[in-house]
C-alpha cells in the first residue's frame, strides 16, 4: 500500500489537504486532513529518488508527500492522429489550409515506411504518457484507393504499438472510412480492418461529395460490427455546411444503440444563433458527444478572412452548459495540419481557455473535467476518477491550484498507474520501465531520419 499525503484535489475543495491511500492498483480510501501533515518519514515528491527506487517502498506502506501539489486522475486524449504526427518535415502547407494539409499528407503517405510510422507513433505516445496521458483514441487514415499495402501500413502500426505499450497506455483506434464513393472493393478493406481489431469506425462526411451517402455507409458498417461512430464533422467556416444534421437523422432512423461522437463542429459557430441552438438541442436529445479541438480549427479555419479573422472553434461554452457531453483534445501534433503541439492537454486546456474565454474559477474546473472525466465518458473508460475503489491512476502536477496549472504549464510532472509510478518528467522523461526508455531513446531522435 501507499499513501500520498498532502494533496490538493481541486474537484473535491480548493483549500484543504487530503490523504490518498492505494491498494492493489486501486484507491482505498480519500481522507481530508486536518492540516498539513509535516510526516518526516514520509518520501517528499521532490527527492531525487529514482521511480523504481520509490516503487520498491510502495509494498511496504509508504508515504509520499506531494507537498500540496494537485493530483488528477490521468488525462484522456479523445482525438489524435498517430500516423500523422511529427510528419510536418515530409509533408509542409505553406498556405495553411485544410486543404493543403489534406492533399500534402496523402501524396506523402505512400513514402512514409511502416518503421517510419512506427517511431513517429512511439514518440508520440510516450510524449503523451509523460504529460500524464493514460488513454488515447487515434484516428488512422485509410485510404482504400492507394497500394493495399499502404492502406494498411498506418492500422497496422498503431495496432502494433497499442500492444506493446498496452501495459503502460491505452489506445484506441479508429480508421478513417474514405470520403469518395465506396466500391465493394472498399467496404471489403474496411471491414478486415474492424476483424482485425479497429475499435471504431471514423470519416470526415463533411468532405465527401455525397455526404448523405457516406454517412449511411458508415452507419452501416457500425451497425454490421457493432461499432462507435467518431466523425470529424463540418470542419468549416461555412454555414451551409451542415451534415450533423444528416448524422441526427441517422442516429434516430437506425435506433443505432452505440455510441456517436462528432468533432471539430467548427460550422455550428458559423451559423445563427437560431439554428445552431437548434442543433444544440438536438444533440442533447440524441446524446451525441462532442469533442472540440482548437489548436488545429484556430490554426486551419478562417484562412480567407481579412480584418476580424475567427477563431474557428465551435460553441464550446453553449455546448457545455447546454448538457452536450464536450471534451478537449490534440488533435494533430507536428504534421501539415498543425505545425505546432508537444501532446500536452494542459497546453490544449489553455488554448481552449483563450479560444472560449474560459477564465473564471469554475471555468478552468470545468477544463480540466474537459481532459479528464468527460472524455473518459466519451470514449468508454470504466473504473476512471479519483474515488474509492476506482483505479489509481493519477497525474500529480508541479503546481499547486488550478491557476497555476494553467498558469505555469509545468514540464515536472509524476505518473502513478497500474500500482507502479510510471513516469517522471522534468523536460525529459525518466520512464520507469527500462524497456520504455529503451522506446523512448530509440525513436525521440530518429523520427525525421527514416522514411
Amino acid at each position: 500500500m501507499i499513501h500520498l499525503i498532502n494533496v490538493r484535489f481541486p474537484f473535491m475543495s480548493d483549500s484543504l489537504f487530503y490523504n490518498i491511500s492505494i491498494q492493489n492498483g486501486k484507491i482505498k480510501n480519500i481522507k481530508a486532513q486536518q492540516s498539513y501533515d509535516f510526516d518526516e518519514t514520509a518520501t517528499s515528491i521532490e527527492s531525487k529518488l529514482f521511480i523504481n527506487e520509490i516503487n520498491s517502498l510502495n509494498r511496504k506502506g509508504h508515504k509520499v508527500d506531494v507537498c500540496g501539489r494537485v493530483v488528477l486522475p490521468a488525462f484522456v486524449d479523445s482525438h489524435m492522429h498517430l500516423d500523422k504526427a511529427f510528419s510536418l518535415a515530409f509533408a509542409p502547407n505553406q498556405s495553411g489550409t485544410l486543404i493543403e494539409a489534406i492533399q500534402s499528407y496523402h501524396s506523402a503517405m505512400p513514402f512514409l515506411s511502416f518503421e517510419n510510422m512506427k517511431q513517429r507513433m512511439f514518440r508520440t505516445v510516450l510524449q503523451a504518457l509523460s504529460f500524464g496521458t493514460t488513454t488515447i483514441r487515434t484516428h488512422i487514415d485509410f485510404d482504400t484507393k492507394a497500394d493495399k499495402e499502404v492502406v494498411f501500413r498506418g492500422f497496422q502500426a498503431a495496432l502494433e504499438v497499442k500492444e506493446k505499450l498496452r501495459n503502460f497506455i491505452d489506445i484506441q483506434i479508429f480508421p478513417m472510412c474514405p470520403f469518395y464513393e465506396l466500391e465493394n472493393s472498399d467496404l471489403e478493406m474496411l471491414d478486415e480492418a474492424m476483424l482485425m481489431g479497429a475499435d471504431g469506425i471514423g470519416g470526415a462526411p463533411h468532405l465527401a461529395s455525397e455526404p448523405h451517402k457516406n454517412i449511411e455507409n458508415i452507419f452501416k458498417l457500425a451497425m454490421k460490427h457493432n461499432k462507435v461512430i467518431d466523425l470529424h464533422t463540418d470542419e468549416s467556416d461555412n454555414p451551409n455546411v451542415k451534415t450533423i444534421k444528416t448524422i441526427i437523422e441517422q442516429l434516430e432512423k437506425n435506433d443505432f444503440n452505440n455510441r456517436v461522437v462528432v468533432d471539430h463542429l467548427c460550422s455550428l459557430s458559423a451559423m445563427e444563433d437560431r439554428e445552431a441552438h437548434e442543433i444544440i438541442n438536438n444533440l442533447v436529445k440524441s446524446e451525441i458527444s462532442v469533442i472540440t479541438l482548437p489548436a488545429s480549427n484556430m490554426y486551419l479555419q478562417g484562412r480567407s478572412d481579412r480584418g476580424l479573422v475567427r477563431r474557428g472553434i465551435t460553441r464550446i461554452r453553449e455546448l457545455y452548459n447546454s448538457g452536450v457531453p464536450i471534451a478537449l483534445a490534440s488533435d494533430n501534433i507536428n504534421d501539415p495540419f498543425h505545425p505546432f503541439g508537444r501532446c500536452d492537454l494542459v497546453l490544449m486546456g489553455l488554448l481552449t481557455s483563450y479560444a472560449a474565454h474560459f477564465g473564471s474559477p469554475q471555468d478552468l474546473k470545468k477544463l480540466l473535467k474537459m481532459m479528464t472525466s468527460i472524455p473518459a465518458s466519451i470514449v468508454g473508460l470504466d473504473s476512471y476518477g479519483l474515488e474509492e475503489g476506482k483505479a489509481a491512476n493519477l497525474v500529480i502536477i508541479d503546481a499547486y491550484s488550478i491557476d497555476e496549472i494553467f498558469s505555469k504549464i509545468p514540464d515536472r510532472r509524476w505518473l502513478y498507474k497500474n500500482d507502479h509510478w510510471t513516469v517522471r518528467t522534468d523536460g525529459n522523461p525518466i520512464f520507469q520501465q527500462k524497456y520504455l526508455n529503451e522506446i523512448w531513446d530509440e525513436n525521440a531522435n530518429s523520427i525525421n531520419r527514416t522514411r
